[in-house]
């Protein structure tokens, strides 16, 4: 409506000054001569030339249809990097600590003398998860350790053990054979020597043992070398006479050398029916150079014995030869034992 009106104004204003632009013959007092050639000096008709405007309505100057250019970003089709992760697909690796289990085959025997019970002989194999407590010594002493014990057979039952499978023991030219079996307690290992059996070897016979595996243990095989017996030199002792007193130290000596180690026991035994006596026991363990020494202050531990009062003191050196293997991170020990032992009073 603006816009109308300022055009209208324009043409209006337009007709007025095309009005006054004609021009009129003027008017005198008297007639005007005619001069003839004289120049028509009247006036030009000066009325304003009809300026009206022209129709000056401005043009439609509003802004040019200049459609804006489509400035969006055209679609990226530059294929996308595909951030994801790649799912690893590799095994993790295991962490879960190796089962851990100890155990050992054991060829041995035991001489006396003096009393035909401590005659003895086996071939035994147990095998368990880590490894047996150990027994708190009522007192340490050097290489000594002083341990209480209980009144009972002289010869512990089997062990309850874990599978190994089926092991062969080869004593030379001879061959056994440990099966693991149900018994009361559990799975044992049993020998196929005869319980009478308690002599396997002389000495340096070559002592195979292989396993097949089981279902806790894997194969193995391993020789040890069979020790000689260690024939006591040193106490003198013979039953019922000729002991030791417990206030002195007491030197140990025996033939031979060359095995692991040297065990040494001292124990009280019953006379009738024989067996351990109870009360505390001594331990030594020596390198197997021939002699070693009991201090007086694990002796004096012990109850004295005497014949007379039923008991009797009983040393037994052990010599043991040894091959500790490692199967899978588990250790199994392989051993031979040969041993002797004398009888008498401890003063």
């Amino acid at each position: 409506m603006k816009k109308w009106l300022v055009l209208s104004l324009v043409a209006l204003a337009g007709c007025a000054a095309d009005e006054a632009s004609r021009g009129t013959p003027s008017r005198g007092g008297g007639s005007v001569t005619d001069t003839g050639s004289s120049s028509d000096t009247g006036a030009a008709d000066t009325g304003s030339t009809d300026t009206d405007m022209a129709d000056t309505d401005m043009s439609d100057t509003g802004t040019a249809d200049t459609e804006t250019a489509d400035t969006t970003p055209g679609e990226d089709t530059t294929p996308v990097e595909d951030t994801t992760p790649v799912e690893d697909t590799t095994p993790a690796e295991d962490t879960t600590p190796a089962r851990f289990l100890t155990g050992s085959v054991t060829v041995f025997e035991s001489r006396s003398s003096v009393a035909a019970d401590l005659n003895l002989g086996s071939i035994t194999a147990a095998f368990r998860e880590g490894r047996a407590p150990e027994e708190t010594p009522v007192g340490t002493f050097g290489d000594c350790k002083v341990y209480a014990t209980a009144a009972g057979a002289s010869v512990p039952a089997a062990t309850v053990s874990l599978d190994a499978g089926s092991i062969a023991v080869a004593v030379g030219a001879t061959n056994y054979t440990l099966t693991l079996g149900p018994s009361a307690d559990g799975n044992v290992y049993t020998s196929s020597a005869p319980s009478s059996q308690n002599e396997f070897f002389s000495g340096g016979e070559t002592i195979t043992v292989s396993s097949a595996g089981g279902a806790d243990l894997a194969a193995f095989s391993g020789t040890i070398t069979a020790p000689a017996e260690p024939v006591i030199t040193a106490p003198a002792w013979s039953a019922p006479f000729g002991g030791s007193p417990r206030n002195r130290d007491l030197q140990v000596t025996w033939n031979g050398s060359g095995a692991s180690l040297v065990v040494v026991a001292v124990l009280n035994v019953n006379i009738s029916p024989a067996g351990p006596a109870g009360g505390n026991a001594v331990t030594c363990v020596f390198p197997d150079t021939g002699s070693g020494t009991i201090p007086s202050g694990a002796l004096s531990l012990m109850a004295s014995s005497s014949f007379l009062g039923g008991t009797l003191t009983a040393m037994t050196v052990i010599r043991i030869a040894e091959n500790k293997l490692d199967v899978n991170g588990s250790e199994v020990s392989l051993n031979a034992s040969a041993t002797q032992t004398i009888v008498g009073p401890l003063q």
